[in-house]
């Protein structure tokens, strides 16, 4: 009886000097995108050109990995906001001393896109990868943005990756001039189409992709796109525009176009 209640003693005493002491360490800073710029301006009438702007650009899907391609942080990460403020679920942080690679496609999750990530690591830190793409209607921009190398910064330093998108397909719109040399002669252009190739892929993981931007056109049934009208009974020596402009995937000035319209041709109004 006497052994057993030592025993209990001694358990008591080993509890009483047990404590808890409480280690502080500064924490790591979450990783935030801000800032998003779209290169090369456009027109200011938005009902004419689709092109995706800085203040149009609300969301795009993220790639990210650290050091090297196994160290995948975000994959086709949804991002939302606009420019000075942008947010996504997934929340990751900084690990000090590492370097990191991101980068972005807009629209977001969208079917017409196709992001096939490259996996050798030189490729991966040259580029994303290669993005297949589907022309529907030439209304749908398409923006890639790259960010490598970047240093994580220290504990408890805010830091944050600021990405600047590239256009990837053409714009094209069209532009008519009435050349008659009888000044009483007008025409009205109609219901512009140009029939383009709706199918292509590009290879980003490579260093000067945008010194070629080197689409390659897939067997596909081909897609109208549709430009509208141009002005009006326009007068000798007038240019007009079309109602619209619309994107199409680039290709080598060996491809051949589809270009129709119709023309009326007014002396007065007959």
């Amino acid at each position: 009886m006497k052994k057993i209640f030592v025993a209990v003693l001694a358990m008591a005493g080993v509890v009483a000097c047990n404590t808890v002491d409480t280690l502080e360490v500064p924490q790591n800073p979450e990783i935030r995108f801000a800032n998003a710029f779209v290169e090369n301006a456009t027109r200011a009438n938005e009902a004419l050109d689709p092109s995706t702007t800085t203040t149009s650009l609300t969301g795009f899907n993220v790639w990210g990995f650290m050091e090297d391609v196994t160290g995948t942080v975000f994959v086709a990460e949804d991002v939302t906001g606009s420019k000075g403020n942008f947010t996504y679920a997934n929340t990751q942080y900084w690990v000090p001393g590492k370097v990191y690679y991101f980068y972005a496609v807009a629209p977001m999750d969208s079917a017409n896109v196709e992001v096939v990530p490259a996996t050798e690591d030189a490729a991966a830190k040259a580029g994303l990868g290669t993005i297949n793409f589907k022309n529907i209607d030439g209304t749908e921009d398409l923006l890639y943005a790259a960010a490598p190398a970047v240093d994580a910064p220290d504990f408890g330093v805010a830091k944050t990756v600021e990405l600047t998108f590239s256009h990837l397909l053409s714009k094209v719109k069209f532009t008519f001039t009435n050349g008659f040399t009888n000044g009483n002669a007008y025409i009205d252009v109609k219901n512009v189409k140009m029939v383009v190739p709706s199918k292509g892929s590009i290879n980003l993981a490579q260093a000067d992709w945008w010194s070629t931007n080197n689409w390659e056109l897939a067997d596909a049934v081909p897609v109208t796109l549709e430009f509208g009208d141009a002005c009006a009974k326009t007068a000798v020596g007038v240019k007009q525009v079309t109602d619209n402009e619309r994107l199409t995937i680039p290709a080598a000035d060996t491809q051949s176009y589809k270009v129709t319209f119709d023309v009326v041709l007014y002396f007065g109004d007959v």
